[in-house]
């Protein structure tokens, strides 16, 4: 039995239409990257935005992934196209780029929602501020629809002074939500500016969900882990939230994965389809002081393949249900064995991709 079912609809789209960036972040995922940047072109997201169309209810496009989306010239256009579509539109940005012409064009347009990141220098932040405010109060009087205003913070030791300031900053530009999100380490150094310690919490499954007549609390001997441990006792842990191993208590994570329970999906700047965007693109990842890559994994291309065809193709719905039940080893509670090294395979035989890794699922790492 699931404790939850995945969306059996796609409801969210992260669209990547540049990963171009006005600013060099050094907690930015770009800084491990080796590959080209390029910019959406309107072809592809043409083919984004009629996919997205073909899906009942309410849809959402989000202007994310890791470039700056206002660096893309066409970006009024495309939130225009994509809220002609019937589309919610949304916009996650640093807020330098935000004149008052482009902000004004861009409510013009019908943008629903603006993300203000404020996770990159305390000037940039105050810039980017100042910048929404400005937009705020030359929209007063005018036809345009103010759009829902969100600040999202990546909370570090470096800067974690700085909550303080949040309520503050989110009152002067009116902001409905103040969404906070841990760091996600790409390398040894970012990893010593990430606030966790040498446990990770789980996503919040209650001490009473360790026990009940769907999950029976699980009592194992001390294993060494081999290939044969492992297959023998996968099936027995999944799903639960903690068992004991020999002595000690081991919390499981109680994981729910972000993306497939709210029916989410990411397409990067070429028009790839990825399940999240911890998958749209090779990088590597240091949890714990321990060092992973996480290859991608792309479901098609949109300019080549309808998108509603790569969402019911069946080894995506496989994956979907997978992930669901959360049937992953505890890696981060564990982690001593090679497997662990990248999201190939793992120790209870999971096909890639595995996610027993996985921050975002643990509920430390968030998407605005």
């Amino acid at each position: 039995m699931r404790a939850s079912e995945p969306s059996p609809l796609l409801c969210k789209l992260h669209v990547e239409i540049t990963t171009r960036c006005n600013l060099d972040c050094a907690m930015c995922q770009r800084q491990v990257w080796d590959g080209p940047t390029g910019d959406m072109t309107a072809e592809t997201f043409r083919a984004v935005v009629a996919g997205l169309a073909t899906f009942p209810g309410r849809k959402v496009l989000q202007f994310s992934g890791f470039g700056e989306p206002l660096s893309h010239p066409s970006v009024v256009d495309f939130v225009k196209a994509a809220g002609d579509a019937g589309l919610i539109t949304e916009v996650v940005t640093n807020g330098a780029l935000l004149s008052r012409d482009l902000g004004r064009a861009l409510l013009a347009a019908g943008l629903r929602k603006l993300v203000l990141s404020v996770g990159c220098g305390e000037e940039i932040v105050e810039q980017s501020v100042a910048n929404l405010r400005r937009l705020h109060r030359s929209a007063l009087g005018t036809d345009d629809a103010w759009p829902d205003v969100a600040l999202h913070a990546v909370l570090k030791r470096s800067n974690v002074g700085t909550l303080r300031k949040l309520r503050r900053l989110a009152l002067s530009v009116h902001a409905s939500t103040i969404s906070v999100s841990h760091l996600l380490p790409y390398t040894r150094e970012m990893a010593r500016d990430a606030l966790y310690g040498s446990r990770l919490p789980s996503a919040g499954t209650g001490p009473e969900a360790a026990v009940n007549r769907w999950r029976p609390n699980v009592i194992l001997p001390a294993l060494e882990w081999s290939p044969e441990e492992a297959q023998a006792v996968g099936v027995l842990l999944a799903g639960q939230p903690a068992i004991t191993l020999g002595l000690t208590r081991v919390d499981l994570g109680g994981s729910v994965c972000p993306f497939v329970i709210e029916g989410r999906a990411a397409v990067d700047w070429r028009g790839n389809l990825a399940p999240c965007l911890p998958l749209l693109r090779t990088h590597p990842v240091v949890t714990l002081r321990r060092s992973r890559t996480v290859r991608q994994w792309h479901l098609g291309n949109l300019a080549e393949t309808p998108l509603r065809e790569l969402w019911d193709q069946e080894e995506y719905v496989q994956f979907r249900a997978r992930v669901c039940d959360f049937a992953f080893p505890p890696c981060p509670n564990c982690g001593d064995c090679s497997l662990v090294e990248t999201n190939e395979t793992d120790c209870y035989g999971n096909p890639f991709p595995t996610c027993g890794d996985c921050l975002y699922a643990r509920g430390l790492v968030r998407c605005p």
